[in-house]
This record gives C-alpha cells, structure tokens and sequence, in this order.
C-alpha cells in the first residue's frame, strides 16, 4: 500500500509540476505574441461581421476534414504503393494486407465520406444554435492560458 501511494504520489506530482510549467511557457508566449493572434481574429471575425456561422461551420467542418485528409492521404499513398519503405516498415501489421485491396480501399473511403458528410456536417448544423444559445461560439476576446 505504502508503495502504491508513494508511486501514485509522485506520479501526481510531476504530472502538476510538468503542467504547471507548460502553462508558464505558454502564459510567456501568449504575454509575447497575443495582440498579434488578437488583431488576426478580430481582423477574420470582421470579414464574417454578421455571418458568424459560416466561420464556426469553415472552423468545426472544413479545418478537421483538411487535417484528416492531408495526413491520411500520405498514409494511403504508402499503403498503395508500398513506397517510401522508412514509413511502411513501421507498420502495425507487417505483411498483411499488402497490397491494399482496392475494393476494400474503395468502401472505407466511402465509408468516411458518408461519416463526413452525413453524420458529421448534419450534427455542427444541429449543434449550432445551442452553442450559440449557451455561450457565442466565435468570441471577439481569445482565450488565454490562466
């Protein structure tokens, strides 16, 4: 018991003395550079002046998709091609399903398009006026790290 306390203790401890550290990095940076990101917001907030809605849609929808797309097609390169080997040799399972079925292929694309476009887009258009009922989702003030 006394060495579950003392391995949890520590454990707790370095975990708020790291995260304690990160916000003071994060409070300097920001202290730095935070009129700078402000002006940029504001500056994008009064492009959309009344059209809210289509920067929370650009910023929940479009932004993730970009993301997922840009990172997962360099995955799908690697794995219909085989090539470049330094990524495909850190595979999860070496060997198996190499190459890619292309019927396989097809269906999860479709898949994720259907997931995207179907669930995902329908659900932020949902969600919306809550979020704007509980609090304005685009804020003219940024957050800070406080």
């Amino acid at each position: 018991m006394r060495r579950t306390a003392f391995i949890l203790g520590s454990g707790l401890l370095s975990f708020v003395a790291f995260w304690n550290s990160v916000t003071w990095h994060l409070q300097r940076f920001w202290g730095a550079s935070g009129y700078f990101w402000q002006a940029q917001w504001e500056r994008l907030l009064t492009t959309f002046e009344g059209k809210e809605w289509i920067l929370f849609f650009i910023g929940a929808i479009q932004v993730p998709c970009l993301f997922f797309w840009s990172f997962n097609g360099l995955l799908l390169v690697v794995d219909i091609t085989g090539k470049p080997n330094f990524i495909s040799r850190y595979r999860i399972q070496v060997g198996k399903n190499e190459p890619v079925d292309p019927v396989k292929l097809r269906q999860s694309i479709r898949t994720v398009l259907f997931n995207q476009c179907m669930i995902s887009f329908p659900m932020v258009v949902f969600l919306y006026p809550f979020l704007k009922w509980w609090r304005d989702p685009c804020r003219r003030e940024l957050p800070t790290f406080h």
